[in-house]
């Protein structure tokens, strides 16, 4: 008697699962404290969660003793329970990231076996965990991953509760339909699991602010905005238009101001604030009380870190007022196709495929839709914003992976509606790139790390994948192509973020400044002139004032002999004549990456040791050469 389609999944769902967590255990946890925190935000999210444990604070968050209103609180408690069973290292301090990064994929593993197939969400999960963005954030002390886990949570919710579940094999392509696909009601899912998909917006919300309410109800709206039009289709209603008034025609219908108020009414507005509220309003309410003056860090978070962020670039993260309408249209697609790598190189067949399909109405189509909302929706958003940076892509990465897996799906079964030398093209690609590699890693690494020209080794993980995998698809052997592409994929990811990494790690300038100091005292006081890094805070564990006034560092020179300013060699000039006698550079640090120098300024004595610290001595060859 053969097993039924549902005794079949069941027992391929735990060997998938295997799969899937034994990648991520590879490209997430590897190594995964094998690197010091990385400036600037690691250092201030893993030190803020120090200090709001210092404080027995769970409602506060504070940096090097000022208020923190970068990101809101839900990280910081996290880490805090990492910190009570790993320790205050940075294993501790990236722990809660590699584990919402593998949850992500076996998140978007199970939505992609609800949307499509099996087998298309097990290439999804693979493709989500190899890929070089998201692993870089998933081995990060950042809220990014959280917040993208948040997301995907709220797609999971949703896709569970409005999509059929359907008891077929993974080999087959029947689609996954939706709840109301024959009938006419809303497309969305019934009161008690939208409560539960708001309450899980609530947590985005503790996670990112307004975005995590913004971000994903915009994308599902979009959604139901498409799915839901009135018959006529938009195909049916357009096609005897010239084709430049066809998309606007399509779009007026789309976004149709009945349409539009019908469909967000649908999406159960009130339901979304009383959940998302209940979760997250309690500690917005906390904050607002535990700050002076009252409302001090909610002022600064939503007017600073979000319009700022909108209204104009920070920190530097921008294109400028010149290149803005460039980057509005190019930066985060360029942006993507970098962190996707390797499986970026699919993009083109990828994006035919999807199109084709969802064009001649492919079963699959509504997944599609979907997919595509979830990315053209959060992308456009963090598009027009000021402020960019490659992080704000990290929640589509499920759904690219999703759109990626389907494609491989069809390809290995010779359904791709791409001709096949599409792929061969990505892959001869791919080993220009590792050739580029193979002669651009030396370089940097003798230009910057003069000992570690063996990474140009690397290189060889794309190239020797891209030829095996060409070799394999000239003897038809689709399958064994794409295994071989995954695996060069997950070798990539590894060897980069367990490896590679931590040799960097030996050249972070913040390694030679603590040891400079610590070499010539036992209690050292540190502080900094007009340059101040976070990771000089978290390891120092210490606050660090940094000094604006030269008059003022001065004073705090003279103050002990256990006293040290950091600061750089371009800052010196300012402070050098108003510096005690007996005091000056007692260590220099090459800067990692760039030109210049990073100073310790010190009390030295005739010999070249600080007085007070027992007579330690630190040269500057010795600091050049840790």
């Amino acid at each position: 008697m053969s097993p039924t389609p549902a005794a079949e999944r069941r027992a391929q769902t735990p060997r998938h699962v295997a799969l899937l967590l034994t990648i991520c255990a590879l490209t997430f946890f590897l190594n995964l404290g094998g690197t010091r925190l990385w400036d600037r935000d690691e250092p201030r999210n893993a030190g803020c969660t120090r200090e709001m444990l210092q404080r027995g604070d769970w409602v506060t968050p504070m940096f090097n003793g000022e208020l923190r209103t970068h990101k809101p609180v839900l990280l910081y408690w996290l880490m805090m329970t990492s910190y009570a069973v790993f320790g205050q290292n940075e294993w501790g301090a990236r722990f809660w990231s590699a584990a919402l990064a593998a949850g992500s994929v076996l998140m978007t593993y199970a939505i992609g076996r609800r949307l499509f197939n099996a087998s298309a969400a097990l290439w999804g999960g693979a493709v989500l965990a190899s890929n070089l963005q998201f692993a870089m954030i998933g081995r990060a002390a950042t809220p990014e991953m959280l917040f993208s886990f948040c997301l995907t949570a709220v797609l999971f919710v949703y896709v569970f509760g409005a999509f059929r579940r359907k008891d077929v094999l993974a080999e087959t392509i029947e689609p996954t339909v939706p709840l109301d696909a024959d009938a006419k009601r809303p497309f969305f899912p019934s009161w008690p699991v939208a409560f539960l998909m708001y309450a899980v917006v609530g947590l985005a919300v503790l996670a990112k602010g307004p975005a995590g309410l913004v971000l994903p109800v915009a994308a599902l709206g979009m959604f139901l905005l498409v799915v839901r039009l009135p018959e006529p289709s938009v195909v049916e209603d357009v096609a005897h238009l010239p084709r430049s008034r066809r998309w606007l025609r399509a779009a007026w219908r789309v976004f149709h101001p009945v349409h539009f108020m019908r469909t967000a009414w649908s999406m159960r507005p009130i339901t979304a604030l009383v959940a998302a509220g209940i979760v997250a309003l309690p500690w917005y309410v906390m904050v607002w009380h535990a700050t002076t003056p009252k409302g001090a860090w909610v002022k600064g978070f939503l007017f600073e870190h979000n319009i700022g962020r909108a209204a104009r670039a920070m920190e530097g993260h921008g294109g400028g007022a010149l290149l803005y309408p460039l980057t509005v249209l190019f930066y985060y697609p360029l942006a993507t196709l970098v962190g996707l790598m390797p499986w970026s190189i699919l993009a083109v067949p990828v994006i035919m495929d999807a199109w084709k399909r969802v064009r001649r109405r492919d079963p699959w189509s509504p997944g599609y839709v979907l997919l595509a909302c979830w990315v053209g929706v959060i992308m456009a958003a963090f598009a027009v914003a000021r402020t960019k940076l490659p992080s704000y892509m990290t929640p589509i990465y499920p759904a690219l992976a999703l759109g990626v897996g389907c494609f491989i799906h069809h390809w290995v079964r010779g359904r791709a509606a791409v001709p096949n030398k599409s792929l061969t093209d990505a892959l001869l690609v791919l080993a220009g790139i590792g050739v580029g590699l193979w002669t651009g890693l030396p370089i940097g690494a003798w230009l910057y790390m003069r000992g570690e020209l063996w990474l140009g080794f690397v290189a060889l993980i794309p190239i020797a994948g891209a030829l095996l995998a060409l070799r394999l698809l000239k003897q038809g052997d689709r399958f064994a192509a794409a295994r071989v592409f995954s695996l060069m994929a997950v070798a990539i990811v590894t060897a980069v973020f367990a490896v590679v990494m931590v040799r960097v790690d030996k050249y972070q300038h913040s390694h030679g400044v603590m040891r400079a100091i610590h070499a010539r005292s036992d209690h050292p006081q540190i502080a900094s002139f007009n340059r101040l890094e976070p990771s000089w805070v978290f390891y120092s564990g210490q606050t660090v004032e940094d000094y604006k006034s030269s008059a003022d560092a001065a004073r705090f020179l003279a103050s002990s002999p256990d006293a040290f300013i950091i600061t750089s060699e371009e800052k010196l000039p300012q402070l050098k004549p108003a510096l005690p006698d007996g005091v000056g550079v007692v260590a220099k640090v090459p800067y990692f990456g760039r030109k210049g120098q990073l100073l310790v300024i010190g009390r030295e004595n005739g010999n070249g040791a600080v007085a007070g610290t027992g007579g330690k001595d630190h040269t500057e060859a010795q600091v050049k050469g840790s």
